[in-house]
C-alpha cells in the first residue's frame, strides 16, 4: 500500500470500511486443490544443481522492483523526479539480487481530464524500449490518484477512452509489448490504482470491462480486492483474473485482501494458483503491525503461490524485515508443513534462509530426474520446487534438432509439487532436449535447475556426441 503513512485518519477509516465490508459480497469460483507432496520419489540421476546465477536470469519469476512514470512530465512518482533517473537508480540499487521485473506504475493523472496525446503515448513507447534494452519486464498498473488532497480522479467515460486509446497503442506496438509486459494489473481506481478511495463515483462494472479489454486476452489481470470478481464480464476465462495481496505481514489484517477467517479465503488461494499472481509488504516505515514474522510471511506466501514479490517494500528501508530475513532459517520439514516444496540442493546444512527460500522459490523452479532407458524407449520426469506453474510458458521436444511442442502439456500439471513425465522413442535417438518457450515471446525460455547442457534455451537430456555431454 502506497504513502500510507500519509493517509488522512479519515481516509484509513474508509478504506478499512471498504475492505471489511466488501469481503462478504462476492462468490469465488472453486478449483481443485493444490497438490501437498510429489506423486513420485525423486531419482536425482540427471544432476540437479543450485546453479544459482544461472537460474535467476530465467524470466517472469522472483523478486521485483518497483518504478514510475507520469505521462506528460514524464516525471516520477508524484510528478516529481525523472522517470529515467528513478529506473536507473531502482535497478542499481537491486543489482546484487539480479532483479529482472519491475512494477511499474504508469501514471495519467495530467490526463485525467482529457484524452491521451501523442506526446503521452510516445513517451509510453520509449519507455517501453529503454525497458527492453535493459532485458527489463514488468508487472504493469495504470493508475490516476496518488494524494487524496488533489482529487485528480477521472470518470468513468475518461476511463474508457484511456483504455481504448491503450488497447490501439499495444495492438500497434505488439511485438514490444510482449516483450517488456509480463502481467498486469487492474488499477485505474482510486489511490495508487488500488481499488478504492476514488474522488469520484465509478461504474466498476465498465471500467473492469475497459481494462479487460485493454490488454490483449492473453494477458493475466490482477486485482487487489476479491471483491471486483463480481464486475468480470460474463464471457471471460475466470483463470485470466487473480488478486495480488498488497499487504502481505503473516497474519489477518484489515488492508490485506480478506480476512484469513472468511469462508472463501481458502477458495481465494487455490483460485490464485491457477494464474500469475503477486503481492508486496507493506512499505517498512508502517506501524501497524508490529514484529512482523517470517516465517508466517513465507507460509502466506507460499498459500497464494506468488510467482513474484516486491523487493522494494521493507528491504533497504524502514524496518526492512526482509533483509533481516536474511539470517532467519527454514528447514525442509518446516517448509512442507507451510505446503512448499524446495530445491533440496538449494539446503545447507537442511536448512535456508527465508530470503533465499523466496529469491529462488518465488513462482516456477524446475529440474529433471528419474532418467530410464528401457525397451527402446527413453523416460524421465520434470519436477516443480517452485511456489507457483511456469504459467507463460509452453513445453517443446527438440529431438535430434527437431523441435516439436507437446499440445497434450497441461501447465497446472507442473503447479506446486507438480511433476511430468516424459518418454519417447530411444531407437535412432542422437540428442533430446526440452524447451519451456513463453507464448508470448517466443525468445523467452527456462533454463532447468540441472547440470545439463542449455543452448540456445534447450535443456538437452541425450546429447549427441558432437556436444559437450552425452547420457
Amino acid at each position: 500500500m502506497k504513502k500510507i503513512i500519509f493517509i488522512l485518519t479519515a481516509a484509513v477509516l474508509a478504506v478499512s470500511v471498504l475492505f471489511t465490508s466488501c469481503s462478504k459480497t462476492y462468490e469465488i469460483k472453486e478449483y481443485p486443490q493444490m497438490k501437498t507432496d510429489f506423486e513420485f520419489d525423486i531419482n536425482d540421476n540427471l544432476n540437479i544443481s543450485a546453479d544459482r546465477e544461472e537460474f535467476l536470469k530465467n524470466p517472469d519469476r522472483g523478486f521485483r522492483g518497483e518504478v514510475y512514470i507520469t505521462l506528460g512530465s514524464c516525471t516520477s512518482y508524484g510528478g516529481e523526479g525523472d522517470a529515467y533517473e528513478k529506473l536507473s537508480q531502482e535497478l542499481e540499487s537491486l543489482k546484487d539480487d539480479n532483479v529482472g521485473i519491475l512494477q511499474c506504475y504508469v501514471y495519467l493523472s495530467e490526463y485525467h481530464d482529457r484524452e491521451l496525446d501523442e506526446k503521452a503515448l510516445q513517451q509510453l513507447k520509449e519507455y517501453f524500449t529503454e525497458l527492453k534494452s535493459r532485458n527489463i519486464r514488468i508487472l504493469i498498473r495504470f493508475a490516476y490518484e496518488y494524494d487524496q488532497a488533489l482529487k485528480m480522479g477521472p470518470g468513468t467515460e475518461t476511463i474508457e477512452n484511456h483504455c481504448k486509446q491503450l488497447k490501439e497503442f499495444f495492438l500497434e506496438n505488439i511485438d514490444l509489448y510482449n516483450s517488456v509486459v509480463y502481467g498486469a494489473q487492474l488499477g485505474m481506481i482510486g489511490l495508487w490504482g488500488e481499488g478504492h478511495t476514488n474522488s469520484k463515483r465509478l461504474n466498476f462494472y465498465k471500467v473492469v470491462e475497459a481494462v479487460s479489454d485493454m490488454y490483449p486476452e492473453e494477458t493475466v489481470i490482477m486485482m487487489r480486492l476479491p471483491d471486483f470478481y463480481k464486475y468480470i464480464p460474463e464471457d471471460e476465462d475466470d483463470t485470466r483474473y487473480t488478486v495480488h495481496d498488497d499487504f502481505i505481514v503473516g497474519v489477518s489484517h484489515e488492508w490485506g485482501t480478506i480476512p484469513f477467517d472468511h469462508e472463501q479465503y481458502g477458495a481465494m488461494l487455490t483460485k490464485n494458483q491457477y494464474n500469475l499472481c503477486d503481492g508486496e509488504m507493506p512499505w517498512g516505515r508502517d506501524s501497524t503491525v508490529q514484529n512482523i514474522d517470517g516465517k508466517a510471511v513465507l507460509k502466506q506466501i507460499a498459500g497464494y503461490g506468488f510467482t513474484s514479490f516486491s523487493l522494494t517494500h521493507n528491504y533497504k528501508e524502514g524496518t526492512a524485515y526482509l533483509n533481516k530475513w536474511k539470517d532467519l532459517y527454514v528447514t525442509e520439514q518446516e517448509l512442507f508443513e507451510m505446503g512448499a516444496a524446495c530445491n533440496p540442493e538449494c539446503l545447507e546444512n537442511g536448512r535456508i534462509s527465508v530470503f533465499d527460500y523466496l529469491k529462488y522459490h518465488l513462482g516456477y523452479h524446475l529440474a529433471v530426474s528419474n532418467f530410464e532407458e528401457s525397451g527402446g524407449k527413453i523416460s524421465f520426469l520434470i519436477n516443480n520446487f517452485g511456489l507457483a506453474a511456469p504459467h507463460e510458458f509452453k513445453l517443446y521436444y527438440v529431438i535430434n534438432g527437431k523441435e516439436i511442442e507437446d499440445e497434450n502439456f497441461d501447465k497446472m500439471s507442473l503447479s506446486r509439487f507438480g511433476q511430468y513425465k516424459v518418454s519417447a522413442d530411444a531407437e535412432n535417438l542422437e540428442s533430446f532436449g526440452i524447451v519451456f518457450r513463453h507464448r508470448r515471446d517466443e525468445s523467452l525460455t527456462i533454463k532447468l535447475s540441472n547440470d545439463l547442457p542449455y543452448e540456445n534455451g534447450i535443456n538437452y537430456i541425450v546429447y549427441n556426441t558432437e556436444g559437450t555431454a552425452e547420457n
